[in-house]
Order: structure tokens, then C-alpha cells, then sequence
């Protein structure tokens, strides 16, 4: 049975005390206090928007980037329209999440074997989930925010520091969450 839940505070608290989620102490490494990693049962999150807190912006990802960056997922966006919808879904085997976008229908990837800088990019790219499209998703209640670790055990971050095409592009790259890691879910 397939649930279309929408992720919130509030959420989180309901959809616990219903036995669909079931927050569980986070792993101890680089996960500081206060965060929860976020499962659930079966659990599909249609339509949601990603917010960078760091930013101010929606998370898009850009369909007119040609060859290896189609698909970049960066925080950039003042509104959340087409390219800034995704699916978040829950596998209960694996106790991963994947994120699908709405604009391409394709699962969002952590580029792993990319090199230097752009190691780590995420981009909406894959037509089934493996290994690089599975994210743990952790909660913070006091925050309000949300935080996504790649398969390389890495957060996710939008790197405000990069320029032009890449301002803002998010990649697994953080040991820890920071401001840069920190997102809305809506």
C-alpha cells in the first residue's frame, strides 16, 4: 500500500505514532545531536519541493545542461516549478530513500566516480535505483530542516562557493551537517 504523505514537522510526529516511520537514533558518526534519520514503511512523498536553507532557493534540476551535467540538481530557483518538483520514496528493504524528478522522471544520482571539485554531484539522471541513488534522510525537530547522506557516507551540500553554471550545485561532499547541508522539504 502506497501512502502520498507530505514531509513536515508535523508529519514526522503523525506518521510515527501511526507505526508508518520510525525515526531511530542517527548513526554516531557526524550526525550531530538532535537529528533523527528519517524511515518509514512504504511510505511515497509526490510532488515535494527541496529548499536550500543556505541559499534562499529551490532546488531545480537543469534540464538544458548538455551531456554529463543534464540533470545537475542545484539551488537556484526562486520558485518551485516544474524542474524544482520530486518524488521522495522509501525502501524499506534497503532503509534507503530515493528522490525522483518530476520534470525528466529520472532518479537523482551522486556522481561518485566524478573527480575533484564536481565529485559527488547529484543529478537527475538514472532510470532505476542503485547504489548512487540511495540517500539516508535525517530530521531535525528543533530546526525544522532536513539533511540527505549519500552512499559514499557523505552529506549533501549546496556549494554557494562555486560560480557560474555551478553556483549553488549540490554534492555529497560534507562529514557533517553544517548550514550548507541544512534543506526544506515542502
Amino acid at each position: 500500500m502506497r501512502l502520498a504523505l507530505k514531509l513536515s514537522a508535523t508529519l514526522i510526529a503523525a506518521v510515527t505514532a501511526f507505526g508508518l516511520a520510525q525515526p531511530a537514533a542517527a548513526a554516531t558518526s557526524a550526525v550531530p545531536a538532535g537529528w533523527q534519520l528519517v524511515k518509514g514503511s512504504d511510505v511515497r512523498v509526490a510532488a515535494q519541493y527541496l529548499y536550500s536553507a543556505a541559499s534562499g532557493r529551490y532546488v531545480s534540476a537543469e534540464l538544458d545542461y548538455p551531456g554529463g551535467n543534464n540533470g545537475l540538481l542545484r539551488a537556484r530557483s526562486t520558485v518551485a516549478d516544474a524542474w524544482e518538483q520530486f518524488t521522495f520514496a522509501y525502501d524499506a528493504a534497503a532503509g534507503k530513500w530515493s528522490i525522483k524528478s518530476i520534470a525528466n522522471d529520472r532518479y537523482v544520482s551522486a556522481e561518485l566516480d566524478y573527480s575533484g571539485g564536481y565529485r559527488g554531484v547529484l543529478r537527475a539522471r538514472a532510470t532505476a535505483v542503485d547504489l548512487w541513488e540511495q540517500f539516508d534522510l535525517f530530521y531535525s525537530a528543533d530546526e525544522e530542516r532536513y539533511a540527505l547522506r549519500a552512499a559514499n557516507g557523505s552529506f549533501v551540500s549546496a556549494e554557494l562557493q562555486y560560480t557560474g553554471g555551478y553556483t549553488n550545485v549540490l554534492r555529497a561532499r560534507a562529514g557533517a551537517i553544517d548550514a550548507w547541508e541544512k534543506f526544506i522539504i515542502g
